[in-house]
């Protein structure tokens, strides 16, 4: 029975101990709802694994019933992304973290659009075309990874702010489907409102580079 105790004893110690090491991180991202084109709620989990060494994983969700409409965005929006996150502590002793990390992504976004157009290569020499349509159905899958640099400040014991900031690759997808009415167009200054969105216009596939900005409340726990 001594011994039982003894070995008790020692695993809450070291149990003790690595609660005070080890630590988890929930967080809340904080632009994503309100400040993106296509904004959803993502809320994500960071594990601390030994000294410098933290794993995590961020998910987001949004739709039109959450978030609501605009001129951007209509009734059958849906947004799902999910992305996991290997972090390294380049500065372990400090209490303000800075962290680089390798960070995988997956998005699908979802809608219907109506009387609008897109564009799409497969004209002469390769060249695109434009086309409009009275309804369709739009989908944008888009992977890639980024490398990001991360600071930590705490606003007290548990609470505090990441902000990341990254560069990486992308590859994007974006294909009209159940397409009505559609017709070839030849207006010409539809070329000239591509701009920062275009991935809601530019139809087919593109490898691209991407970057990454974020801020996200965090409690640790």
């Amino acid at each position: 029975m001594k011994k039982i105790g003894i070995f008790i004893g020692i695993g809450l110690c070291f149990f003790g101990n690595a609660q005070e090491k080890f630590q988890s991180l929930a967080t809340l991202d904080v632009l994503t709802g309100s400040f993106s084109f296509n904004p959803r709620i993502n809320a994500g989990f960071i594990q601390k694994i030994d000294e410098r060494v933290w794993v995590g994983v961020d998910v987001g969700y949004g739709n039109a019933g959450l978030i609501g409409t605009n001129h951007r965005i209509r009734e059958n929006y849906q947004l799902f992304e999910v992305r996991p996150e290997v972090y390294y502590d380049l500065r372990p002793s400090t209490k303000l973290k800075h962290l680089v990390s390798i960070e995988p992504f997956y998005i699908k976004h979802t809608d219907t659009f109506k009387n609008s157009w897109f564009q799409q290569k497969g004209g002469n020499f390769g060249l695109p075309q434009n086309y409009k349509y009275q309804q369709a159905d739009y989908k944008r899958i888009k992977i890639g990874a980024n490398i990001n640099y991360n600071l930590l400040y705490y606003f007290g014991k548990r609470f505090g702010l990441m902000q990341k900031v990254g560069i990486g690759i992308r590859n994007r997808n974006v294909q009209y489907n159940n397409i009505v009415g559609l017709e070839q167009d030849y207006s010409k200054h539809y070329s000239t409102e591509l701009s920062g969105s275009n991935y809601r216009i530019k139809a087919g596939n593109e490898v691209g580079i991407n970057l990454n900005l974020a801020f996200r409340f965090f409690y640790k726990f």
